[in-house]
């Protein structure tokens, strides 16, 4: 089903969930060519949702974006649009925050060959300000297949009687290619099944239930029409490019650390390690003497452990690097380690 193109963009920037041309909203300089079947993307969502961004209409207490669910699919199915009834899953997200019913439904379609897999996040994202036992990390990974290049995702207001955020079918491939970077402004719906105008969940239900719709100023819910946030979606890894290996100890070491990697010099693949004393946001990157990035081995969150990881040699694009002196270099938290290479071919 096509993605409704309606709405104001720019240049890497998006209004959700309906998409302006693509080669206007997105600039692919740097787009990786697609030679693999599935690539990698890390999801952060940026949620400033505050009494500053919604004065008079912020929640009295536990403001957060519920569980985060969704899937990515083909054109031939949709999950969610303005003007639609939602599904029995989408009315469990927008009503109680649970995204397990909606999870189902995208994996009956990807059993159908409708869909790649599900996605289920099960924690809650909140504004930067809280610190509720509920929150988790804003930053998560996904796969994308090629086949099924779309991704839909949902999560509830909470606490609210079925207002939600999320994207619907947004594509990450264009023209062949991956799109490098995408980020989508977050503005409330309202899920059409409950009629209440209160920081609570549930309240009388509409019967028949009313059809997804934008939140306005005139429509006078009390979340208000601003955005909470934004999602923003970073290509990172793909595998038609370089080949990297993880293994991780359950062993907790007592300081941070990057070795020395082995062999060296490497002919063409060497193994790095590195230590993690505790949970952090990692990348280890491998660049030439000019500064320039060649590799992006590793990026996201890890937890404490003691790491491996074997490299092929080749860089982001699959192709074998000249023989030459690399740096590799490991950033945890604010704590950042360089080591050289030699690298023979």
């Amino acid at each position: 089903m096509p993605v409704g193109r309606t709405g104001t963009c720019r240049p890497r920037r998006i209004r959700t969930p309906l998409i302006c041309a693509l080669a206007a909203a997105v600039t692919l300089a740097g787009a990786a060519q697609l030679r693999a079947d599935v690539v990698t993307y890390r999801l952060e969502i940026v949620n400033t949702w505050s009494e500053d961004t919604h004065p008079g209409r912020f929640p009295p207490k536990e403001a957060h974006f519920s569980w985060l669910g969704g899937g990515t699919h083909s054109d031939r199915v949709s999950f969610w649009q303005e003007g639609e009834v939602t599904s029995p899953g989408m009315t469990q997200m927008a009503e109680t925050g649970v995204i397990n019913m909606l999870a189902e439904e995208i994996e009956t379609e990807a059993a159908a060959g409708n869909a790649f897999a599900s996605l289920a996040w099960r924690w809650w994202f909140c504004p930067a300000s809280t610190d509720f036992g509920s929150c988790g990390v804003a930053t998560v990974e996904f796969e994308v297949d090629s086949e099924f290049p779309l991704v839909t995702l949902a999560t509830m207001l909470g606490p609210s009687p079925d207002w939600f955020v999320g994207v619907t079918g947004l594509p990450l491939r264009e023209d062949g290619r991956w799109i490098p970077s995408i980020e989508v402004d977050l503005r409330p719906y309202d899920g059409g099944t409950r009629s209440a105008n209160v920081w609570l969940l549930f309240g009388p239900t509409n019967a028949p239930p009313e059809p997804i719709r934008l939140i306005s100023e005139e429509s006078g819910e009390l979340v208000g029409p601003a955005s909470l946030g934004t999602m923003i979606f970073t290509l990172i890894s793909d595998q038609a490019g370089t080949a990297v290996a993880e293994e991780r100890t359950n062993t907790v070491p007592q300081s941070f650390a990057l070795e020395q990697n082995f062999p060296n010099p490497a002919n063409p693949s060497t193994t790095i390690r590195f230590d993690l004393p505790r949970s952090e946001e990692v990348s280890l990157v491998v660049y030439n003497m000019a500064g320039q990035t060649v590799a992006a081995l590793l990026d996201g969150v890890r937890e404490a452990g003691s790491y491996s990881l074997r490299w092929d040699g080749r860089d982001d694009s699959g192709r074998e690097l000249s023989t030459g002196v690399y740096l590799y270099r490991l950033r945890a938290g604010d704590r950042v380690a360089t080591h050289k290479l030699m690298l023979l071919q």
